[in-house]
């Protein structure tokens, strides 16, 4: 096994959740695949969890969410950590539209819905495996006033710092990576998510549109991040004087 599979199985994952039996199915599932799975009963104890040690990604049960302010509190340290967020539906029972896209939009990186035990243990090795590779890429990137540091997992915009959720970042990465060069929606879904990943193109709209926000001068006028009309997205390299 290479060095990379290694880290990658030996990435911890923290799973936020009251439903017992949905808990132990997916420990099992994992523990098969050689991850460990740590456990928290409540967003308290996840909470409590999240400060006493590291992990990678955390899952949240969506079915038993608390949209309270401790919530927020939970989800406000996983995006300081730069620690990936999935929200994730328990066997059984209806998974719809809109509330994926409001898990999206409130911060979740990713939303996982199957019947299937051994899909979403599937699923959450590929949210790793592309969570290793980003870390392996260059550590440094700089496009016009843009500047991002892969080792800080920092953005800063004319030196400002700016918030970044985990997927905003992984998005304006890959912009970065090749500027005024044409992403297609789709290339960007499945460099971001991974190929396989059953997502509508809408929710990476949602992420773009919320980067907009917090880069541009003027938002609804794009200065960096550009649509190109029919086809997907570039981001603006630098313009000649």
């Amino acid at each position: 096994m290479s060095l990379a599979s290694l880290a990658m199985v030996a990435s911890p994952i923290l799973l936020v959740s009251g439903n017992d039996s949905f808990a132990h199915a997916l420990e099992k599932q994992l523990r098969g695949q050689g991850h460990v799975m740590e456990w928290a009963k409540s967003v308290y104890e996840g909470l409590l969890k999240l400060r006493e040690q590291t992990t990678s990604l955390v899952l949240i049960d969506r079915s038993e969410r608390t949209r309270g302010d401790l919530h927020g509190d939970l989800v406000d340290a996983i995006r300081k950590a730069s620690i990936l967020l999935v929200s994730i539906q328990p066997p059984g029972l209806p998974c719809r539209d809109d509330e994926c896209l409001e898990d999206l939009i409130a911060g979740s990186d990713a939303v996982i819905c199957t019947e299937s035990y051994r899909e979403m243990a599937a699923r959450i090795r590929a949210l790793l495996r592309r969570q290793q590779l980003d870390k392996t890429s260059q550590s440094h990137y700089e496009v016009g006033p843009i500047r991002m540091n892969m080792d800080r997992h920092e953005v800063t915009l004319d030196g400002r710092l700016i918030d970044l959720t985990l997927k905003e970042f992984q998005i304006l990465h890959r912009l970065m990576e090749a500027p005024d060069r044409v992403y297609s929606r789709q290339e960007l879904l499945n460099r971001v998510w991974g190929v396989g990943f059953a997502l509508e193109e809408h929710t990476l709209d949602v992420h773009v549109y919320s980067l907009r926000q917090k880069l541009e001068p003027n938002p609804s006028k794009p200065t960096y991040i550009q649509t190109i009309r029919g086809v997907g997205y570039k981001l603006q390299g630098k313009k000649n004087d």
